[in-house]
């Protein structure tokens, strides 16, 4: 069985297409027509906070919690996105199960095979390029138009778009921010260009509107179980290194009470805290 952190430079694509799926709709509803600039400003913070090195030379136990935090806070994004889309009727509680399904198996100890990531990860490139294919391959129908944009809605929209942009830490972390980032933004591009930012933002699950609206809706069974096989495998990979403990189900109690309370709103925004928080802690933690 592959290590994780051997499978890590085969995992790129899998945060992204499992965030993105709720993110964009979020940020659509927030920032209209700016959605796009939002998605090139997530990307650059994204692309930031992959820089810092991975392991801090002076670790203590504030940049432990912080780390915590943000692993727990971007499996339940990844989460959420499953709950949205495989169970509509419960989306919440069906995010908070699988949230506690993955660290109970990440406390066991059980990994997903190398080949396992790999295979993921082929998949949903495939997704992806089918996705802009439809999106840029078809011509747009009517879509509603976009309100504006205030100052805070763009942070927000920032803020819900940050967590699909980032990358686990592992070799080669520029390549892969890139790669995610020049991905992530052509779908973007390709999903206002279909529904329009107005549209896009009037439904969590717009993606199914995006298949139907491009006259594509025989691909919804399709893009259902590539949105599950993201989601689930996302979930997993990203609680897989959570050091077992009281406090990590403490932090994980904490995770599900905001999935159920909080919603996709309030998850994304503390995924992106979270993940900021920790970018900022290793890099004075390596200044010294």
């Amino acid at each position: 069985m592959t290590s994780v952190k051997q499978a890590k430079g085969w995992w790129v694509g899998v945060r992204l297409a499992a965030g993105l799926v709720i993110a964009l709709a979020v940020a659509a509803s927030y920032a209209g027509a700016g959605v796009i600039a939002a998605g090139a400003v997530a990307a650059l913070l994204a692309f930031g906070s992959a820089l810092p090195p991975g392991e801090p030379l002076s670790p203590d136990r504030r940049t432990a919690a912080v780390s915590t935090i943000s692993q727990l806070s971007l499996a339940a994004v990844s989460a959420t996105a499953f709950g949205a889309y495989a169970f509509p009727e419960y989306p919440r509680y069906a995010a908070a199960a699988l949230l506690v399904v993955a660290v109970a198996l990440a406390t066991l100890g059980v990994r997903l095979p190398g080949s396992v990531t790999r295979a993921v990860t082929g998949v949903l490139a495939l997704g992806g390029v089918l996705l802009l294919a439809v999106s840029f391959g078809i011509e747009p129908v009517n879509t509603t138009p976009p309100q504006g944009a205030t100052v805070a809605g763009f942070a927000l929209a920032v803020a819900a778009l940050y967590p699909a942009f980032t990358t686990a830490r592992g070799p080669r972390p520029v390549v892969r921010s890139l790669v995610t980032a020049v991905f992530g933004l052509a779908i973007i591009v390709g999903a206002v260009y279909q529904l329009g930012a107005g549209r896009l933002g009037l439904s969590l699950t717009s993606m199914k509107d995006l298949v139907t609206a491009a006259d594509a809706a025989r691909f919804t069974t399709a893009l259902l179980l590539f949105v599950v096989l993201a989601t689930v495998t996302a979930t997993l990979d990203t609680v897989a290194e959570l050091p077992a403990g009281r406090e990590t189900w403490a932090w994980t109690v904490a995770a599900v009470a905001v999935v159920v309370a909080g919603g996709p709103v309030v998850t994304l925004v503390l995924a992106t805290l979270a993940g900021l928080g920790e970018a900022v802690l290793r890099y004075r933690a390596h200044r010294g």
